[in-house]
C-alpha cells in the first residue's frame, strides 16, 4: 500500500508529532531577505503552505508587528494559491489580528510557550483562546 506524504495530509489528522514535523519540513519558509526570484521558487517548491517570516533575526515576540510581515505576504501572493503563513514576530493576540487581515494563517510558537516554561498551562490555554478570538 502506498503510503500518503505528510505534506498532503491536513495537520489536524496526524497521528503523531513526528507526522506534523514532517508536513512542517515540506513547507518552504520565505523571509524579507529573500529576493524576488527566489520568491517564486520558494512558491512553487512548497506543499501545503508557504512559511512567511514576519521579521529578521531571532524567533520570538516583538513590540510591534514587523512591517516586513505584509512586505512578504504581497511579495509571495503572486507566485501561489497555497495559503501564506506569517510567523517569526507575532507576541500578542492583537498583533495576530492583524497579520489576518493580510494573511491566510498565523503561527505562534514563543508568545504560547512561555507560560508553559513558566508552568502555566491554565494561562497558555487562555492565551491561546485570546488569540484565536482575535484571527476570527
Amino acid at each position: 500500500m502506498a503510503r500518503r506524504h505528510a505534506a498532503s495530509a491536513s495537520p489536524w489528522r496526524c497521528s503523531s508529532f513526528s507526522a506534523l514535523a514532517r508536513l512542517l519540513w515540506a513547507s518552504k519558509y520565505s523571509g524579507a531577505s529573500s529576493v524576488a526570484l527566489r520568491y517564486e521558487a520558494i512558491a512553487s517548491a512548497s506543499h501545503g503552505f508557504v512559511y512567511c517570516v514576519a521579521a529578521y533575526g531571532v524567533t520570538g515576540g516583538r513590540d510591534e508587528l514587523p512591517v516586513t510581515a505584509r512586505q512578504v505576504v504581497a511579495a509571495v501572493r503572486p507566485h501561489t494559491d497555497l495559503p501564506l503563513l506569517v510567523g517569526v514576530g507575532i507576541a500578542t493576540p492583537e498583533q495576530a489580528g492583524e497579520a489576518s487581515t493580510f494573511a491566510d494563517g498565523i503561527i505562534v510558537g514563543s508568545a504560547l510557550m512561555a507560560p508553559l516554561v513558566a508552568g502555566d498551562p491554565a494561562g497558555a490555554l487562555q492565551l491561546a483562546e485570546a488569540f484565536r478570538r482575535q484571527i476570527g
